[in-house]
């Protein structure tokens, strides 16, 4: 089942560009797109579990942070 998510991310984890690397070479990522700052949505049938380990193997530096939390249907706002 594809289920959505939220990535959020520091400065020190990378840039816009990085993130945009990372999900386009992830074949587990079907789609994505972002809106705000340090913020990115993408669809996915893996868990936030597996998707945190794949991108942990694009970690560059310890400082960096990251944050995948599935979007359910409790939800609200305006994007």
């Amino acid at each position: 089942m594809v289920k959505l998510y939220l990535l959020v991310y520091s400065n020190l984890f990378g840039d816009r560009e990085f993130i945009k690397e990372i999900l386009d070479n992830l074949p587990e990522v079907k789609k994505w797109r972002y809106d705000i700052p340090h913020c990115f949505y993408f669809s996915s049938e893996k868990t936030a579990r597996e998707l945190t380990n794949l991108f942990l193997e694009y970690k560059q530096s310890k400082e960096g942070r990251f944050f995948i939390t599935e979007i359910n249907r409790n939800f609200e706002g305006m994007l």
